[in-house]
């Protein structure tokens, strides 16, 4: 759920939102939205978007480990 705010969150900022207003509509902080536009603009939709969102976290999910 968090991952498909953050990316409706991205796809406003694209359109021109303010962060503010982005934040209001997806219900996230301002410092989430802004946060994960710093992100995406460092390393587009990579291992961010599969890893934990966390800083402080240094546990990730490897996709090479998961099964169906």
């Amino acid at each position: 759920m968090r991952t498909v705010l953050r990316a409706l969150a991205l796809r406003q900022l694209a359109d021109g939102k303010p962060i503010r207003e982005v934040a209001k509509d997806v219900g996230l902080t301002p410092k989430t939205v802004w946060l994960t536009s710093q992100r995406y603009r460092r390393g587009g939709l990579g291992p961010s978007w599969i890893y934990s969102w966390s800083m402080n976290e240094q546990s990730g999910v490897q996709l090479s480990k998961v099964s169906a």
